[in-house]
């Protein structure tokens, strides 16, 4: 596995957007943990997306795409508890296990030898 530094400071910058975005539009009390939460696990997306090489092009391909899924999956639900103000253990709770989700098929993918 290889790091494109260009890439990953991109995929830092725009994580940072996105949870400065979300920072401005969120309309509910709990502003802090969407932000903070959201630029964590965008980030983390982002980086396995355009930051990250895993050597092998069936690999990087198959990553990539589910970086890709999960990160529009995260937007979804990003956008849709923003606007919500009684559910932030449900946002914990569904956004925890997405998260796990794409570690863990990621991980696989990447293990596999061919």
């Amino acid at each position: 596995m290889k790091i494109n530094p260009l890439f990953t400071l991109m995929a830092l910058l725009l994580s940072c957007i996105i949870a400065y975005t979300l920072y401005v539009f969120c309309q509910n009390d709990f502003k802090i943990i969407y932000t903070t939460l959201g630029g964590v696990v965008c980030s983390t997306y982002f980086l396995t997306l355009l930051g990250l090489d895993f050597g092998t092009t069936r690999k990087n391909i198959n990553i990539k795409t589910l970086s890709s899924f999960f990160l529009l999956l995260y937007s979804f639900i990003l956008v849709y508890f923003s606007f919500q103000n009684r559910f932030l253990p449900s946002f914990i709770i569904s956004s925890s296990l997405f998260f796990i989700l794409f570690l863990g098929l990621s991980f696989f993918i990447s293990k596999q030898n061919n």
